[in-house]
């Protein structure tokens, strides 16, 4: 991984954390913006610290990480938008920082390129396992209708 890229997150993985925080909560995504705080806080840490041991070890460990917490939050009700948003959220953060503190042109593009194809797949690995779980009418609305061996059913 980009050494820059390393640094870069550790100095400011304070200010990510409460940029992602303030983010998600200030969006129009319900399941943010109604959240309790201590949760919220406690899943963006988790998001970050996944991401930081992914960036100095495996980042197949952050693809792996969303992927895997899918079908939680189909039972708390998010929709794919709002899982993505928090991604997305992240993604933005991290390029604005990495513009801010990379001023060699090939360390940056090389920083800006770790954190889309980290982020992209994972992003990609949520929605594969999202579609899987839940019913095609209602994926993007958030619904409760999940799919189970085929058939559709009513959540709980």
């Amino acid at each position: 991984m980009s050494g820059d890229l390393v640094e870069i997150y550790l100095r400011h993985e304070r200010a990510l954390r409460e940029a992602l925080y303030t983010k998600l909560r200030l969006s129009n995504a319900p399941h943010y913006t109604l959240a309790d705080s201590e949760l919220l806080r406690a899943r963006v840490v988790q998001v970050l610290h996944t991401f930081g041991n992914a960036l100095r070890r495996d980042p197949s460990m952050f693809v792996e990480f969303f992927g895997g917490l899918v079908e939680e939050r189909i039972e708390e009700g998010f929709s794919l938008s709002e899982l993505q948003l928090a991604l997305s959220t992240l993604e933005r953060e991290l390029w604005r920082l990495c513009d801010q503190e990379i001023r060699e042109r090939d360390s940056l593009v090389r920083a800006l390129a770790i954190v889309t194809t980290m982020i992209g797949r994972a992003k990609d690995e949520m929605a594969r396992a999202f579609l899987l779980h839940i019913d095609p009418a209602t994926r993007m609305a958030g619904t409760s209708r999940r799919r189970t061996d085929g058939r559709e059913r009513v959540a709980p």
